[in-house]
């Protein structure tokens, strides 16, 4: 009894050190900032009174722009946002750097105010700092919950050995042998619901991402919030117009890809499939957006495709998802493991 006890305590503690393990791991992340950059140049004649300029669309805020120019007279220069002027100067040789905080369209202008034609060569450059949170030890995830789930479950023979002539004395009397189906089922269902079922539905549907649930409205009214979406993994090649993509990384522009990690992935639909320079792109758009997203996914960021919706179920598996709500399970089946109250069968129909 003794030895039952103690495997019992060993093999709880071990799956409790896998469950801290896997959530130490999942909630382990480190940030890490990086800048691109992209510029252009032109050099111009301006007659009297004409102008020159570009658009620069922002898309991060806190993006830096440097101005150089160059002319053979002074010239102004005007830093226009949502039609106000941020900035002007007059000046034949100008460099600065502007902090540019608001995302949206900036407009750079130059105009030759002489009354001579002047020569003016400018260059325009955009820096973008993206901070990027990664999770080096994420991939302890999934098989530190599934040691701890298939330990957890090894103490059901434990704590309920059933010996063969005792199955046949159970099956005589239907209430007890009704009682411990019960036992095992209620444990089976908190143990697999304390080490995380999601790692194994990922094995089986090949996505990490095998459950989404939306919090916005953007695919409403396909999906709503706290709906349930079913995703399972998808070849890139495979995809079509019209799927419901789930993807977790983007590129801002195709003519200098840049692929960034978003941490919440997102579940939209494929508007349109684009290729640049041998890659596939996917541009999304949600179904209540009147515009398709601004972005591009790459074939890295598919993470699969939406197969079934289950309204309103959203919201339960959120709550599961929680390392709070795991500790909590995991916490109940430890003391319900230990205080269960054993059966004490009659001595007529279990005697060995």
């Amino acid at each position: 009894m003794r030895i039952g006890k103690r495997l019992v305590v060993f093999v709880v503690t071990l799956s409790i050190v896998f469950f801290i393990i896997g959530s130490w791991a999942e909630l382990t992340f480190a940030k890490k900032t990086i800048s691109t950059s992209s510029s252009l140049s032109n050099s111009v004649f301006l007659e009297p009174n004409f102008e020159t300029g570009n658009n620069i669309t922002v898309i991060k805020s806190d993006s830096w722009l440097n101005v150089t120019s160059n002319s053979t007279d002074n010239i102004q220069l005007y830093i226009e946002f949502d039609g106000t002027i941020m900035y002007s100067a007059n000046e034949s040789n100008f460099r600065k750097n502007f902090l540019l905080e608001e995302p949206g369209i900036y407009v750079i202008t130059f105009l030759n105010d002489n009354i001579g034609s002047v020569h003016c060569e400018y260059v325009l450059t955009l820096t973008s700092y993206i901070t990027q949170i990664e999770k080096p030890y994420a991939w302890l995830f999934t098989p530190m919950f599934i040691a701890g789930e298939t330990t957890i479950v090894l103490i059901l023979p434990i704590i309920k050995p059933i010996s063969f002539h005792k199955i046949k004395a159970r099956v005589k009397s239907k209430t007890n042998w009704r009682k411990t189906i019960i036992e095992i089922l209620v444990f089976t269902f908190i143990a697999t619901l304390a080490l995380g079922f999601i790692p194994l539905l990922s094995l089986i549907t090949g996505t990490s991402q095998p459950f989404v649930s939306p919090p916005g409205i953007s695919m409403t009214p396909t999906i709503k919030p706290g709906d349930l979406v079913i995703v399972v993994g998808a070849q890139p090649e495979s995809l079509k117009v019209g799927d419901i993509l789930v993807y977790d990384k983007l590129v801002e522009n195709l003519t200098a890809p840049f692929e960034q990690k978003i941490s919440t992935p997102i579940l939209h639909r494929i508007a349109n499939i684009t290729t640049e320079n041998g890659e596939r792109y996917f541009i999304t758009k949600g179904d209540n957006n009147p515009m398709p997203d601004e972005w591009y996914v790459p074939k890295d960021g598919v993470q699969g495709k939406a197969i079934y919706i289950i309204p309103f179920l959203g919201r339960v598996f959120q709550a599961l998802g929680l390392i709070q709500v795991k500790i909590l399970i995991l916490i109940v089946t430890a003391v319900i493991l230990f205080l269960w109250p054993s059966k004490k069968e009659k001595t007529g129909d279990l005697k060995d």
